[in-house]
């Protein structure tokens, strides 16, 4: 027996037994991660380019390489990268049509627009603005309409315009209101449950004389209305409605506005604040907040404004009267006291509305008429406090 060379024969052996378990150690530790073209070719010893001509069909190599480079692929499992489908979209310019609150940016229409703007941006659609009002006439409107592609309303729309917009088959859709012939598609937050919230955090924290501050002059008020009442009936308590209910709606004419605003202009004004500024110093006047120990204000402008006027006649929140608002202005996390606040979620508001828009235009059937509501959270800050 010859020694010398059966150990040179043991260790080819070896060597190849090694080889073989080593590769498949490495076969192993690959197969429990995301398998990658430089491992398909390490494993199947080629270059990575051989690796990307077999996974294309490049006629030019070899049967026998594509087969084992095929056969590596497939007991690793990898899977092969889609190409990004480029879809086409419907428009490529979008117009918003607002009124003057959307210009300042510490408001509700100031976020949501910001928003707006960066979502289009990311589908590479123009955004342009129109500004109307309730007043604008409808020769008004039917120029404003006039080469538009798409159409985006924030707020109460302007009923000739959704009228013409819908007679020309325009594709629209509004954003915080709605057409109440219920033709056209709209997004807001869910108000009526954002009320109920509010309402519910004050009762959990002891607060049973509380009362809201609104303007029931549009559906969205109404709503934050009505989940506030919903809360305080499913608490059993007893509440004299006129009394909780605080609209400046009742107040307009009362007040001499410092911005020279008479009417219902006072409520509508650009700043978002409802007319609070001249109307809160009448109601604490009139001791309208002496039998409430809290109080829900339909917007953080409003909220902020009342913590503003109860400070100058001595009156501290929370300590004296606890104060929530709604809307989570970037303003009110830095006010004294930082405010309590339901938050809504502007930037899935701005994504719901442009989905709407695209699908009603690339659904070849009929859409449904939808109303959509984004949920609304509260954020605990320091104005409510617990009794």
């Amino acid at each position: 027996m010859d020694t010398k060379r059966d150990i040179v024969a043991f260790n080819k052996i070896l060597n190849i037994f090694l080889s073989v378990m080593d590769n498949t150690l490495n076969k192993q530790q690959i197969i429990k991660r995301k398998p990658t073209l430089d491992q398909i070719a390490l494993l199947s010893g080629v270059s990575k380019a051989t690796v990307s001509r077999v996974l294309n069909n490049n006629s030019l190599v070899k049967p026998d390489v594509v087969a084992r480079v095929q056969k590596v692929i497939q007991e690793l499992g990898y899977i092969k990268k889609r190409k990004s489908v480029d879809i086409s979209l419907p428009f490529s310019k979008l117009t918003v049509i607002c009124d003057d609150s959307a210009v300042a940016s510490n408001t509700f229409y100031g976020n949501l627009l910001s928003e707006l703007k960066q979502e289009a941006s990311k589908l590479s659609i123009q955004l342009e603005m129109s500004m109307f009002n309730q007043l604008t006439s409808p020769s008004q409107a039917n120029q404003k309409l006039s080469n538009i592609e798409a159409l985006l309303i924030l707020g109460n729309p302007n009923k000739d315009i959704v009228h013409l917009a819908s007679k020309n088959n325009l594709p629209i859709v509004i954003i915080n209101g709605l057409d109440p012939y219920m033709k056209t598609q709209s997004i807001s937050p869910d108000y009526e449950f954002g009320g109920f919230m509010a309402a519910d955090y004050l009762i959990k924290n002891g607060h049973t004389k509380i009362k809201i501050l609104t303007a029931n002059d549009r559906h969205s008020t109404f709503q934050r209305t009505d989940g506030f009442l919903r809360a305080l009936t499913m608490s059993g308590i007893k509440y004299d409605k006129s009394d909780t209910v605080v609209d400046f709606i009742n107040y307009v004419d009362k007040v001499e506005s410092s911005r020279n605003l008479v009417g219902n202009a006072l409520i509508t004004n650009p700043s978002g604040d409802f007319g609070a500024r001249e109307i809160l110093p009448l109601l604490i006047k009139e001791k309208v907040f002496d039998n409430c120990s809290a109080v829900f204000c339909i917007c953080d402008m409003i909220a902020l404004s009342l913590i503003e006027a109860l400070s100058s006649v001595g009156i501290r929140v929370p300590e004296d009267i606890s104060v929530i608002g709604f809307d989570n202005l970037a303003v009110g996390a830095i006010s004294s006291p930082p405010l309590t606040t339901i938050s809504t979620d502007y930037n899935k508001i701005a994504q719901t509305a442009l989905n709407k828009l695209i699908s009603s235009i690339s659904n070849t059937n009929k859409v449904t008429t939808t109303r959509s509501s984004v949920s609304v959270e509260l954020i605990e800050r320091n104005s409510v406090r617990r009794i």
